[in-house]
């Protein structure tokens, strides 16, 4: 009698043990090619809104202009999944305060970052954004707490964090005493590495990364006008169209991809519109 009880009991723990395995895997599954590091209780329990309006909720609008083709990301109008609002992939500009950030998936040498953004009215994002693994904790020294200005498109809706998405491709510090309506980022001025003097922006941090002042970059076979450009914040390499692509003052254009890509070590390919091109 008693060996049968014991080994109903231990029947019945390693039925737990495999139920947990099953449900909470410390490692998800791949995910357009990157590996998912947080499961979805843990992004709820560390990231759930508890004060955002429900979702399809209309909420004011804040009469924020366009810029550059890009809307601003009032919460009211994004607050649902994209197949109800049918605004996917729409460019939008986002200004708030990074609250906290984690990674939640990793693909070669690069996190995918979820940072949590209170919106100037209150309302909650969740921003996704890559960065190199390597400067991800300057990365989260620099902007963690701050107020920043973020370009992306709208990705769409979390249930599981009861927030709308924002896939950034760019973000800099926003200066919070401008008051004269406009919303341009004022960038901020720090020492690299190097000693220059380079703008913070698309992730480029204190440790001195990537210098918009182009010094980081070989731009010999630079052109004027080409079918590839070159963020010289990041490094990323875009389609001379890409709608992902940097500010005209830190653009640099080549004939070639492979011109491009060559023009430093932290260079690497735009997510969206050179998705199957490598290094």
């Amino acid at each position: 009698m008693k060996k049968m009880i014991k080994k109903i009991t231990i029947m019945m723990v390693a039925a737990v043990i495999m139920t947990t395995m099953v449900t909470e895997p410390v490692i998800a599954r791949s995910w357009n090619g990157k590996t998912e590091l947080m499961t979805q209780k843990q992004r709820r329990a560390k990231f759930a809104s508890k004060t955002n309006p429900a979702r399809g909720k209309k909420t004011k609008l804040s009469g924020r202009t366009e810029e550059d083709g890009y809307i601003y990301a009032d919460f009211g109008k994004f607050n649902s999944y994209s197949y109800e609002n049918d605004l996917g992939g729409t460019p939008i500009y986002l200004i708030g305060t990074i609250k906290d950030m984690a990674p939640f998936r990793e693909s070669g040498n690069e996190y995918q970052l979820g940072m949590m953004v209170d919106d100037p009215d209150g309302y909650q994002w969740c921003v996704r954004i890559d960065v190199n693994k390597p400067d991800y904790e300057d990365f989260k020294s620099n902007f963690k707490g701050t107020r920043c200005k973020m370009i992306g498109i709208y990705s769409g809706y979390s249930g599981v964090m009861n927030r709308p998405m924002m896939d950034a491709d760019a973000m800099d510090h926003y200066n919070a005493q401008n008051t004269s309506g406009s919303t341009d980022v004022v960038p901020l001025v720090a020492e690299t590495a190097s000693g220059d003097d380079s703008s913070l922006a698309d992730g480029v941090t204190k440790s001195g990364g990537s210098a918009s002042s182009g010094g980081s970059f070989d731009l010999s076979k630079a052109v004027e006008k080409g079918d590839y450009m070159l963020n010289l914040n990041n490094g990323k390499v875009h389609l001379s169209n890409c709608s992902w692509g940097p500010e005209k003052e830190n653009r640099a254009y080549f004939k070639t991809f492979d011109d491009a890509i060559n023009a430093g070590n932290g260079t690497s390919p735009c997510g969206h519109c050179l998705k199957n091109r490598t290094r």
